[in-house]
């Protein structure tokens, strides 16, 4: 009877030798961003067939790669596991193909990869990439030295062929390419002045002073943040001619085309909530409150939901991931990680 009595002490105190060291282990996996990778938050609510999500994360050595995961948080991948910094994800309008700035070499290239994590290099000297809508070409601010001032240029989804279409002695950013692929909008200067370009490199026009550009999903109208004392948003048709304004910064327009998302900032500008507006300027909704004034916003390709980044306003490397419906349901938070993407198109 005795030594049945020391077998099950025996056996208890190895049990709870196992369960401190099970403990200890998750303790330094926790603390220690090198030992893991993003930490993954699920939503079991949400409904499959809305795509996935590309997202910049840090990998288990620590680097800043591109990874997808499912809309509820689940199957995250590491499709570029390397040292170099990555950033500015962009889905393909396919939902096959994300491309993606480098940093190499204290220069930012672009470089894209499929969904099975074979990365191509693109071109060298290129960031803020934008996807023409028949997936055959890819605008992006070119530079590929210190001297030469940052201009949008337009390269073949295979890196082909490259050229600039804007030559301008000012600093451009952010083209986005219009859903139809007629036009192209950026803006330029130090100020901030919103231009719209044929995608050919003809008929430039300056909308306004501003910046964050955005298009409406039928091509006809632009919504961008006025540099403008006071204005907020300005929601223009593609002359210029101003359609209405919302007291907010950084629009995003809707995949249907019914509501623009944009942010208010408050607390000296340093925090903002994320709201949305019906797209005639009506009927403003608050979804979430307190973020910081830099967080991301994407919608779902069936506007049901939106993505977003949350995270201290000085500390943007510790950024976490959060979805919510826009009836201001199910927030949940999916991922550690920034600069968040929906596949437009699910596969």
């Amino acid at each position: 009877m005795r030594w049945i009595v020391q077998s099950i002490l025996a056996c208890g105190a190895v049990l709870l030798v196992a369960v401190a060291l099970i403990f200890s282990l998750l303790v330094i996996m926790t603390l220690v961003p090198g030992l893991r990778g993003p930490t993954i938050y699920t939503q079991p609510g949400l409904q499959s067939g809305v795509g996935r999500i590309a997202f910049v994360g840090h990998s288990q050595t620590g680097a800043r790669d591109i990874f997808i995961m499912n809309a509820d948080g689940s199957g995250q991948v590491n499709l570029t596991d390397s040292p170099e910094p990555k950033a500015a994800p962009t889905w393909s309008p396919q939902g096959d193909r994300i491309v993606f700035s480098v940093s190499q070499d204290g220069q930012d290239n672009l470089a894209v990869t499929n969904l099975n994590g074979i990365v191509t290099p693109l071109t060298d000297g290129g960031y803020s990439p934008s996807w023409s809508p028949d997936g055959e070409h890819i605008a992006f601010v070119s530079r590929r030295n210190a001297e030469q001032w940052p201009d949008v240029a337009i390269v073949t989804a295979d890196g082909s062929l490259h050229h600039r279409i804007t030559r301008t002695p000012a600093a451009e950013t952010r083209p986005r390419w219009s859903p139809n692929g007629h036009h192209i909008v950026f803006s330029t200067g130090a100020h901030g002045s919103v231009y719209v370009i044929d995608a050919d490199g003809t008929n430039q026009q300056k909308l306004g002073d501003g910046d964050t550009p955005t298009w409406s999903p039928d091509s006809t109208q632009l919504a961008f943040t006025s540099t403008e004392p006071g204005v907020g948003i300005q929601v223009v048709d593609v002359t210029g001619a101003l359609r209405y304004t919302i007291a907010g910064i950084t629009p995003h327009w809707s995949p249907q085309g019914t509501h623009i998302a944009f942010l208010t900032r408050f607390q000296g500008g340093e925090r903002a909530s994320l709201m949305i507006v019906e797209a005639n300027g009506a009927h403003p909704q608050t979804l979430v409150e307190d973020i910081p004034w830099w967080t991301e916003i994407q919608w779902s390709p069936d506007g049901r939901w939106m993505v977003f980044t949350n995270g201290l306003t000085l500390h943007p490397e510790q950024a976490w991931i959060s979805i919510i419906n826009i009836d201001g349901s199910d927030r949940t938070r999916l991922a550690d990680g920034s600069q968040p993407t929906w596949q437009p198109r699910p596969e």
